[in-house]
């Protein structure tokens, strides 16, 4: 599951689908990209680079989420670098929360420490940045990140479904009768949990739905957790 914690990936596994993962690189991308940003800008003498690179992109975001718009992060994955006119906008951003950062209120010396405190990340949200026309004309809107999201998840959801078929049909009825049985003998399944291991132990029947797989799938980890040792040779 590639350093998704189970626990989360159990909740909501049709959210940690492949469009998940190009914006987790996508992002990834971009905090590179604004250290490399940072390092070229003439005002950049060297130092405190982390506590800029951290506020610019999180000016940039506060920013773009203020205007109900969204950064296209698919499209940063696509082309694996950012464009010309986001480098920009986070060139913008970088000199902003410099000057910022270095210049502390009264009583502070120490940056690190002034970077810290809810009064500096308020300064930097209230600053007016003049952000470069190109930079918004790429940002998408709210609803096309909401409209992408739910189709990622939703093909991620027939996936899954596909794949937990797969799985419980090459496991065979043998093994779900085994399933079922440990997990009666014991009480440990509710009405619908038992229904779903009979339809996969049944040999004769046609096999569970997709929707019925991924339940069958969902109860045999519940009862691997109670103790059941059988083990399911497809990986889940």
């Amino acid at each position: 599951m590639h350093g998704v914690p189970r626990q989360e990936w159990s909740k909501a596994s049709d959210g940690f689908n492949e469009s998940w993962y190009r914006v987790a690189a996508a992002k990834a991308l971009v905090f590179k990209a604004t250290e490399r940003i940072v390092s070229n800008q003439p005002w950049y003498q060297g130092g405190y680079r982390a506590n800029i690179v951290a506020y610019a992109i999180a000016k940039t975001a506060h920013d773009v989420n203020a205007r109900g718009r969204a950064v296209d992060f698919q499209r940063i994955w696509r082309h694996q670098a950012l464009d010309p006119a986001m480098e920009e906008a986070l060139a913008t951003a970088s000199e902003a929360v410099h000057e910022i950062l270095i210049n502390p209120p009264a009583g502070i010396s120490n940056v690190t420490e002034w970077a810290k405190q809810q009064a500096c990340w308020g300064r930097a949200c209230d600053v007016v940045l003049r952000w470069p026309s190109a930079f918004l004309k790429d940002l998408i809107s709210a609803e096309e990140l909401r409209d992408e999201e739910r189709y990622a998840r939703r093909a991620q959801r027939e996936l899954n479904g596909i794949e937990a078929q797969i799985a419980v049909v090459q496991a065979g009825p043998e093994f779900w009768a085994d399933v079922l049985e440990w997990g009666t003998q014991r009480k440990l399944l509710t009405v619908t949990e038992e229904g779903v291991l009979r339809k996969a132990a049944n040999r004769t029947g046609t096999p569970p739905s997709d929707k019925q797989s991924s339940k069958v799938i969902d109860v045999f980890h519940k009862l691997r957790s109670e103790g059941y040792t059988g083990e399911l040779s497809l990986g889940t």
